[in-house]
């Protein structure tokens, strides 16, 4: 248990310029309406811990047979990841799966979110730049100047 929480705070303080593979989640693991950025080097980094630390970290599945049958919930989902890549019907079918434990907002490379492309990226700009900003649709990317703060905000988020 020790070792998954290390691993879920070592995700938490990664710079996700360097290690650009995240997830925003929220769920029993956290506090009720509390959701986090985690973040990975590699696509399979990411996997690995959705698969290996999480299920660790949800109180609920404290008795080992519990963890196995989420693991065996969400191991389709998460080998498909490896096929295919962080999308969006996966992320779905990820969610299906894990419900009631975990759900994942947002999953991607961390250049998707300063990209103003999704309606995540829409709303993570708009809030970072002004939270009183209605109109989300015509946001223009990330500008280089604003990269370090947009850093230090999602690490706040």
């Amino acid at each position: 248990m020790e070792e998954a929480l290390q691993a879920g705070e070592a995700a938490l303080r990664r710079d996700p310029r360097e290690a650009p593979y995240g997830f925003l989640a929220g769920g029993e693991f956290l506090h009720e309406g509390a959701e986090v950025f985690m973040w990975f080097a590699t696509t399979d980094e990411l996997v690995t811990h959705l698969l290996d630390v999480e299920p660790l970290l949800v109180s609920s599945l404290a008795h080992g047979r519990d963890i196995e049958a989420y693991r065996e919930r969400i191991r389709p989902a998460l080998e498909q990841v490896l096929l295919h890549g962080l999308n969006e019907p996966i992320r779905v079918a990820f969610n299906e799966a894990a419900e009631g434990y975990m759900l994942i907002d947002w999953w991607g490379h961390y250049d998707d979110l300063g990209a103003a492309r999704s309606p995540t990226s829409r709303e993570l700009l708009a809030w970072f730049r002004d939270p009183g900003i209605c109109d989300m649709s015509d946001l223009p990317p990330l500008a280089d100047h604003e990269r370090e703060a947009f850093v230090a905000f999602l690490k706040a988020w």
